[in-house]
């Protein structure tokens, strides 16, 4: 995901949002604001971002039921959502995982830890979107009657399987692994997808 993607934060202290949205805009993302969980969901009505940086603990609406109400929406379920949290025991952590959650950053945080970890599920966004693409085109390819077409793309499932599982792995270890740990499995999944998109472009004719 290139820096041009919109980050929605949620948090009710004035001056966390301000160090946000500065730390944010000069690594040259979009950045929208809301001091309440409500203000999100009137954002989210409106156009959903890229990736949510949420507070736990505010008043109304906490940041769970902030998480809860966004994977409830259409499309909702591919926006990832990082909590901001001074919360650092194990329930509270695995409440968030529960909420829909991809990870956490403590408070008082790093600027670099929070930017990488960005980045890193911009990132895995959009290895997911990638993945769909390629299975439409596949599918694609199997509508066609010529029966050589078939044949091709059913040899192309297997490695399009592949890499939707490392995707699917490096999510579910991703407040686990290193920066570069992450950047590493992204590029050899990156790699890995420009091969299939080209064998796919090839037989369609592109």
């Amino acid at each position: 995901m290139t820096p041009e993607a919109l980050i929605l934060i949620v948090d009710d202290q004035p001056e966390n949002l301000q160090m946000l949205s500065t730390t944010l805009r000069e690594a040259a993302y979009q950045v929208a604001a809301a001091n309440s969980g409500q203000t999100a969901l009137r954002i989210f009505a409106k156009r959903l971002p890229d990736l949510v940086l949420c507070d736990v603990v505010m008043p109304d609406m906490d940041g769970y039921e902030v998480c809860l109400r966004l994977k409830a929406l259409p499309q909702g379920q591919d926006i990832p959502l990082i909590f901001l949290t001074a919360k650092t025991d194990s329930q509270a952590i695995l409440k968030g995982f529960e909420s829909g959650a991809v990870d956490y950053v403590t408070k008082p945080f790093n600027t670099g830890e929070l930017l990488a970890r960005v980045r890193t599920q911009l990132e895995l966004k959009q290895a997911r979107q990638t993945i769909l693409e390629s299975a439409s085109r596949l599918e694609e390819l199997l509508r066609q009657k010529d029966s050589m077409l078939k044949l091709a793309a059913e040899e192309l499932k297997s490695p399009l399987q592949n890499v939707f599982n490392q995707v699917s792995d490096l999510v579910r270890r991703s407040s686990s692994l290193s920066a570069e740990a992450m950047s590493s499995g992204l590029q050899a999944m990156q790699q890995q997808l420009g091969q299939i998109l080209g064998r796919v472009d090839q037989l369609l004719g592109v």
